[in-house]
């Protein structure tokens, strides 16, 4: 979880920062294709880079000791998935968009 947590926030090789300025980019996309559908996966990048940096704030805590129940594991696990899932239906959203 340490490695996650440099990689995705400290060394800044991928994590929420990246989600939100891909979301910046497909906004202005969005408003060069006059394509409204973009704003709308642009919000969903914007989701899960808000999903990576809480996630990276509970990893910490089980980390640091804070958190160390089974539960708290769990929940960052539960999260994993949740931003799976979010960001496959963004790209598949983004392979089906047709461009002008």
């Amino acid at each position: 979880m340490g490695q996650i947590i440099r990689m995705q926030e400290e060394i800044g090789t991928g994590g929420g920062g990246f989600r939100f300025i891909y979301a910046a980019f497909l906004e202005e996309a969005a408003k060069y294709t006059r394509n409204d559908r973009l704003i709308k996966i642009s919000d969903e990048f914007t989701a899960s880079g808000d999903l990576w940096r809480q996630n990276a704030v509970n990893m910490a805590g089980i980390l640091r000791g804070r958190s160390t129940t089974q539960m708290d594991f769990d929940h960052i696990a539960d999260v994993m998935i949740e931003i799976h899932h979010i960001e496959k239906n963004a790209f598949v959203q983004l392979s089906k968009l047709k461009l002008k």
